[in-house]
Parts: C-alpha cells; sequence; structure tokens
C-alpha cells in the first residue's frame, strides 16, 4: 500500500500532516518504517 493511500484511509486530508504524525509516534518516517518491516518481512517468509 502506498503512504498517500495509508495517510486517506487513516483518514487524513493532508500527506504532509499525515507524515508528521507518524514521524512523532514511531520516531522514523512513513518509507523508513515500509523498508524496515518490509525487509524483516521477507526474512521470516525465506526462513
Amino acid at each position: 500500500m502506498t503512504i498517500s493511500s495509508l495517510s486517506v484511509a487513516s483518514g487524513f486530508n493532508n500527506l504532509s500532516n499525515f507524515i508528521d504524525h507518524f514521524k512523532r509516534t514511531t520516531k522514523m518516517s512513513p518509507s523508513e518504517y515500509q523498508r524496515k518491516y518490509r525487509l524483516k518481512n521477507k526474512e521470516i517468509l525465506v526462513e
């Protein structure tokens, strides 16, 4: 799922607001989060 579609699905009308809120909550950007957990999920599927 794209970050912009996630922001709309989460109820945000503005992508910048979503990214700011996400960073405050997780201490990383949405794209950093996706990269980090996409790699972990791929490793889990391979094992």
